[in-house]
């Protein structure tokens, strides 16, 4: 590359030694790689064997980065331009497997978190529910509470007012049955004096 920096087979065999020596503990090496891929796919100065190889390689770096979407639209282009490739078929479908599996594998993911989520929601529903009975159990007991102490309040009232009075209870109950049975005997002589006169009456 020093002494030709445009010559396609040593950028692409530099990009190749790249990815092949690459390490998890230098991980620009593989960027170095793809970069180096990425802008030979641009050149309009090579054939369609050598785009598909560039293609392919791309999409192994891309794959082993773990790029897989990048991986598979790069195994496309190689197909494209290369039908024959079995190599270029085979990880195109393989990564296209890998996809779907992941996305499986998100979609329960989604749908555990969305049960998940329901399931808490109902939970601090049934939490709710529970704190709001409670509440109204309680207001309910605080307002029978004030209700039996006014009504004690009352009663209290009453008897102090009857004790201020001098009469007992017992005694305003035998005044009330004396003055009833007064009010029976008054009401007997007026109904025998009536009856007198009816019985004294002449038809003439």
């Amino acid at each position: 590359l020093k002494a030709k920096p445009d010559s396609f087979e040593a950028q692409f065999n530099l990009a190749t030694a790249l990815s092949k020596n690459r390490r998890d503990d230098k991980p620009e090496l593989a960027e170095r790689a793809e970069k180096l891929l990425s802008g030979l796919a641009k050149r309009t100065d090579i054939d369609d064997t050598q785009r598909a190889d560039v293609a392919y390689n791309l999409g192994n770096v891309r794959f082993d980065g773990g790029n897989l979407q990048g991986a598979l639209e790069s195994y496309r282009d190689a197909m494209r331009l290369n039908p024959d490739d079995q190599d270029a078929k085979f990880n195109y479908a393989y990564t296209k497997l890998l996809l779907q599996q992941q996305q499986q594998q998100q979609d329960q993911q989604n749908q555990q978190n969305q049960e998940q989520q329901q399931q808490n929601q109902e939970q601090q529903q049934n939490e709710q529910d529970k704190q709001d009975q409670q509440q109204d159990k309680q207001e309910q007991q605080q307002q029978q509470q004030q209700q039996d102490k006014q009504k004690e309040e009352q009663e209290q009232q009453q008897n102090q007012e009857q004790r201020q009075s001098g009469i007992s209870p017992q005694e305003q109950e035998a005044m009330l049955e004396a003055i009833q049975a007064q009010e029976d005997k008054t009401q007997e002589k007026l109904k025998e004096a009536q009856g007198v006169l009816i019985r004294g009456k002449r038809n003439w």
